[in-house]
């Protein structure tokens, strides 16, 4: 005994169990996840899928079959926006906190349960709230893409609730702390220092300083790049900020900044500020 529609199909198998088959999303007639003890049953998950695929929420359950892990492979060499430091910490962070756990897990299995308990693990292994909250970013980013895909049907990750930063006051360096800072570098160095302080610059920002970003009639610093160490690969791009800045400096570091560029920098307007001993760029 069946049933037939253009949608659908039920029919009876001869352990007496009802099993369905239908139209997915892309054409393709598939069969059920399960079979059903009555055709009733039977019919009303059909009906269930045919609204679901009416309303555009309906995901392939054999999508759902592929892994944490089989998910990250794929998704990681797509997210060609970021930068190489960035994408190597996220691969970096996926090895070291999600697939020990939740790698060989199907991205169909994946409840919000699921995704709070693997929360609660990291933090009674000691792992610090700002590293808990990192991996759980980057987790709800992969699962973000799967749900747009219709791998799943929704994300686990919403409305997970994660362990508190703790906040504490920066430590602001007064001019004495910085000078003696300064008196304690070599001598190619010590305006280095004193960039950072007054400028606040990043660090890559400050080490990716070229001879054409000392204005030293505009008391300023223009800052165009920034230097990152990616598995030991440096590369030169834009700053976080994704644009170009000026850093205002003062008078007294400006002269510094001059006797620096006279003594250490070659002429070309290309040079870094600061370099290694070999003359590479700083690490």
């Amino acid at each position: 005994m069946a049933g037939r529609s253009r949608f659908q199909r039920v029919r009876r198998l001869p352990s007496g169990r009802w099993q369905v088959r239908y139209l997915g999303a892309d054409g393709t007639e598939q069969p059920g996840p399960n079979t059903f003890a009555t055709k009733a049953e039977a019919s009303r998950y059909l009906a269930k899928i045919e609204t679901d695929l009416a309303r555009g929420v309906w995901t392939d359950p054999r999508l759902g079959q592929v892994t944490v892990r089989e998910w990250s492979e794929r998704r990681l060499p797509t997210m060609t926006h970021l930068k190489p430091k960035t994408t190597a910490g996220y691969a970096s962070l996926v090895q070291a906190t999600i697939l020990p756990v939740l790698g060989d897990v199907p991205l169909g299995k994946l409840r919000p349960i699921v995704v709070q308990e693997w929360v609660a693990g990291m933090t009674t292994r000691g792992l610090s709230a700002s590293r808990v909250r990192q991996a759980c970013r980057l987790l709800s980013q992969l699962l973000a893409v799967a749900e747009d895909s219709g791998v799943i049907a929704s994300n686990p990750c919403r409305r997970i609730r994660l362990p508190r930063l703790v906040e504490s006051e920066p430590v602001i360096l007064t001019h004495e702390q910085v000078a003696t800072l300064v008196a304690s570098c070599l001598a190619p160095y010590r305006p280095l220092v004193e960039i950072l302080a007054y400028g606040g610059l990043r660090i890559g920002e400050a080490f990716a300083l070229r001879r054409s970003s000392a204005d030293l009639l505009g008391w300023r610093m223009i800052v165009r790049e920034s230097l990152s160490d990616a598995n030991g690969q440096l590369t030169f791009q834009l700053p976080k900020t994704h644009q170009q800045r000026t850093a205002i400096l003062p008078p007294f570091l400006m002269h510094h900044l001059e006797e620096h560029l006279s003594s250490y920098v070659a002429a070309d307007p290309q040079a870094l500020l600061f370099v290694g001993a070999t003359g590479a760029p700083v690490r």
